[in-house]
């Protein structure tokens, strides 16, 4: 019984090494290939143009909603919540230079927001698009002009918030930027998107990239032109970011951080604040009763 025991574990053991020594073979050929791989050369054609730009516009707002939590823990609007070296380090900004803020992307880190790399891939996807449109004739996209003022919007938009909260920056592994001249690339980008979205007549994306000028002026110093733009919006527009709850890189982050994990509150300094004895309505806040792990009260931004 034993002997045909050990017989048996031997005949399928070698069935075993017949089938790893075919795998093995076949993972060493170089001919090798991968469904899943996309190629530039199908990808960025005409016919994906609006799913390209819907694409690019999917990483800005991946990206903004992190810029949102994560200059507010730096700058002082929010606090951290958690009981978390790293978190903690974000808060009083002793950031190593391999931090989160600089390093993690939208499928990483979520604790301690991504900001430069979430929005150089916005940038990068921007730009990458609005070349290929410049490039490509209304025949072959009929609403070019349309997406062009939308991809050059966006691209503006990932510059001007990298200018605002990093010391320098580059773009496509170019030389070192400083704000200022992030904030030039940023304003090229609202000066093509303006006149592609007047002609378009799209004016969600025309009241967009003229906010956009008008705050890249400010950083400039160019109040008197910011002015102008800002002018030229109406009072009542606002632009909203879509989300859902399933996609991680789509899930309203400031809500996660703040109401559903509890990672981050309001700062004290932004709490029950009034004018005349009435509260601010410009910063509302709820006191939610409960508190983050590092003993920290939760307070919401309404």
């Amino acid at each position: 019984m034993a002997h045909r025991a050990r017989r048996a574990w031997f005949a399928i053991s070698g069935a075993t090494l017949v089938v790893a020594t075919a795998g093995c073979g076949d993972i060493t050929n170089l001919r090798q290939s991968n469904p899943g791989q996309l190629s530039a050369a199908t990808l960025y054609v005409p016919g994906n143009a609006q799913l390209l730009v819907n694409g690019a516009i999917s990483d800005f707002e991946c990206a903004y909603s992190r810029y949102v939590v994560g200059t507010g823990i730096l700058g002082d609007e929010l606090i951290n919540a958690i009981s978390n070296t790293a978190n903690f380090d974000y808060d009083r900004r002793t950031l190593p230079t391999n931090g989160a803020y600089g390093t993690n992307t939208c499928a990483s880190g979520n604790q301690q927001p991504a900001i430069y790399s979430t929005l150089s891939t916005a940038r990068g996807s921007a730009d990458t698009v609005l070349a290929k449109l410049q490039g490509w004739t209304v025949a072959q996209v009929p609403n070019r002009t349309k997406l062009i003022g939308q991809a050059a919007a966006y691209a503006g938009y990932s510059l001007v918030l990298l200018g605002e909260s990093m010391c320098s920056g580059a773009i496509n592994v170019g030389p070192e930027l400083t704000p200022v001249q992030l904030f030039n690339e940023a304003k090229l980008r609202f000066d093509a998107a303006i006149p592609a979205a007047t002609t378009a007549t799209d004016t969600a994306t025309l009241n967009l990239a003229l906010l956009g000028r008008a705050r890249t002026q400010l950083d400039l110093g160019n109040a008197a032109a910011a002015a102008t733009d800002a002018a030229a919006i109406p009072p009542t527009f606002v632009a909203n970011m879509s989300t859902d709850p399933v996609n991680p890189r789509r899930q309203n982050f400031v809500f996660i951080a703040t109401s559903q994990s509890f990672w981050a509150s309001v700062d004290p300094s932004f709490r029950d604040l009034t004018i005349g004895g009435a509260p601010d309505p410009r910063v509302l806040v709820t006191n939610t009763a409960k508190n983050g792990t590092a003993n920290i009260p939760i307070w919401t931004a309404n």
